[in-house]
């Protein structure tokens, strides 16, 4: 079995299956005898978004993005050294082989439509991000040389957004990871 989400739009997917074979035990140690049908399912909401990002190196001397800000801006206007379109902005230790290890900096633009109501813009990111939601910052102290660290972001949503997301990679695991759920 295989779901294929659209890449436009938001889905609620919510899958109820049957399992009826051998004999199972659930999570809380409930047995279920051979032959018996056991329940089971998924329910997951999806919002496609549709996502340009260029990768740009950066100097950790004269381009570091917390300590020479301006340094890192003009690198972060150089010609990328890789592109990408993608509909799920997540990666963990690193993008490409075409992007190295460290000392690069990342500008992802998001575009997606979705059914008004309340959600939560999940950024998860290891090292540093920043993001804005049509234009408004919605994640400003996340600038930092850090772990992965998750940012939750309450949003009330509805028709076509944009997101930006800045990220840059100093040294070590890398992560990032942009979506939507809802709240």
């Amino acid at each position: 079995l295989s779901v294929k989400f659209p890449a436009t739009g938001a889905v609620d997917l919510d899958l109820k299956l049957e399992y009826t074979g051998a004999e199972t035990v659930d999570e809380r140690g409930i047995v279920t005898p051979a032959g018996q049908a056991v329940p089971f399912g998924l329910r997951e909401f999806h919002a496609a978004i549709s996502w340009k990002v260029a990768y740009h190196p950066f100097d950790p001397k004269t381009e570091n993005p917390r300590l020479k800000p301006d340094g890192f801006a003009k690198a972060m206007l150089r010609p990328a050294v890789f592109e990408e379109s993608t509909s799920d902005l997540f990666w963990a230790g690193r993008p490409s082989t075409k992007v190295g290890p460290e000392y690069y900096g990342d500008v992802a633009i998001g575009k997606f439509t979705i059914p008004p109501g309340e959600y939560v813009i999940e950024i998860t990111s290891d090292d540093g991000v920043r993001a804005w939601l049509d234009d408004k910052p919605i994640v400003t102290t996340g600038w930092v040389h850090q772990y992965p660290t998750k940012y939750s972001v309450p949003a009330h949503l509805g028709g076509k957004h944009a997101l930006r997301v800045e990220h840059f990679q100093e040294d070590g695991y890398a992560t990032l990871r942009v979506k939507i759920v809802r709240a």
